[in-house]
């Protein structure tokens, strides 16, 4: 190509989940020399913005009401004629699939989330527009699987999964213990639990805290940390810890700013998870040379492989079991932290996913 090709990204939410994380992956693995990336976001979650500007990538929002944001989609691609639209999330698939079949430009869709688990809006929305794009992107094999036949006829489909930059992750990670703020409530030296994630049903993290009396009578000192946002589960869950009389031994320390921290300090990383799309926070863990304790659900067997064990979902003593297995044979421990490291270097890093995406791009170009 004698000049960069023009990539515009529309996605909803530029906030701190899963599909605005892969977003960025693929902004920096991309090689600039052959693409020019243009993020446009039209929700209102930004927390992840000033992160695109570290990658040298312009983000544009747009703050219509939805009911306008489909014109100014198709207003903006007019103006910016990009080779190439991208869309991320539910509602910017929709919206974009729309646009790029009226102005006539090839258009990628990711599909982040497991097709059960999308609302009934969600999922008219996304299987009435899923054949106007050129290829369907879901993240996992899971997520593939789990589209009924009829989606995207007449669009291509490929499989990229989610990935991470484990480098990168792993030197955010290596903070002082002294100066963090959520470690304040917890003792360095005792057996250190840790689930990152959102206060969301689908994670179960009440099976986690149900788990914790089993593992108590083995190791009194163990800690479970669960950090999040507190929301109505989460005040939830605190008052049913504190009912349970483990208060002591389960920390909730809220929305923290640096949560590879958690993973950089844990001894067990735990997911109880009955559902995801491809777990973003899994493979964050992964990069973190520590055991995973996790359930036994498609995304996280496609993730860890056969050679993991993995206690099913909804069952807190097979969650304590996995638990104390790993607290008591150290060499498990290591063996088990290097495995996942390993695998996640060698199949879901951020090169590795720019470069299929690329692959993509090129093909319609």
């Amino acid at each position: 190509m004698s000049q960069r090709a023009k990539i515009v990204m529309l996605t909803n939410g530029l906030g701190s989940a899963g599909a605005p994380k892969v977003l960025l992956n693929i902004c920096k693995h991309l090689s600039t020399s052959e693409f020019e990336i243009k993020i446009v976001n039209f929700g209102d979650e930004k927390d992840l913005a000033p992160k695109f500007a570290e990658t040298d990538t312009e983000v544009n929002h747009i703050n219509s009401s939805l009911v306008r944001v489909l014109p100014e989609v198709i207003k903006l691609l007019r103006e910016e004629n990009p080779e190439i639209l991208h869309t991320h999330m539910m509602l910017a698939n929709f919206i974009g699939r729309i646009a790029g079949r009226v102005v006539g430009i090839p258009t990628v869709s990711t599909l982040h989330t497991s097709y059960p688990n999308r609302t009934l809006v969600g999922k008219l929305l996304d299987t009435s527009t899923s054949w106007l794009p050129d290829y369907n992107i879901p993240v996992s094999d899971a997520v593939s699987s789990s589209l009924p036949a009829w989606f995207g006829l007449g669009a291509k489909e490929q499989v990229i999964h989610n990935a991470v930059d484990v480098e990168t992750i792993r030197k955010l990670g290596s903070s002082d213990w002294d100066e963090l703020e959520w470690t304040d409530q917890v003792n360095q030296n005792a057996p250190i639990i840790v689930n990152v994630a959102r206060f969301d049903p689908k994670k179960r993290r009440k099976d986690l805290i149900n788990s914790m009396d089993l593992v108590l009578d083995h190791f009194p000192e163990a800690q479970l940390i669960l950090s999040g946002k507190i929301n109505r589960l989460g005040s939830e869950l605190i008052e049913y810890a504190d009912e349970l009389g483990l208060s002591d031994s389960i920390k909730f320390v809220g929305y923290v700013e640096n949560p590879y921290s958690l993973y950089h300090h844990s001894d067990i990383v735990a997911f109880s998870s009955s559902s995801e799309g491809f777990s973003i926070g899994l493979l964050e863990a992964m990069a973190f040379e520590k055991p995973i304790v996790a359930t036994d659900i498609s995304p996280f067997n496609e993730a860890l492989g056969s050679s993991c064990s993995f206690a099913p979902v909804g069952d807190p003593d097979s969650l304590a079991n996995e638990i104390i297995q790993m607290l008591s044979d150290q060499d498990l421990m290591i063996a088990n932290g290097e495995r996942v490291k390993t695998r996640v270097e060698s199949n879901f890093s951020g090169e590795a996913c720019g470069k299929k995406y690329a692959e993509i791009y090129h093909s319609l170009l």
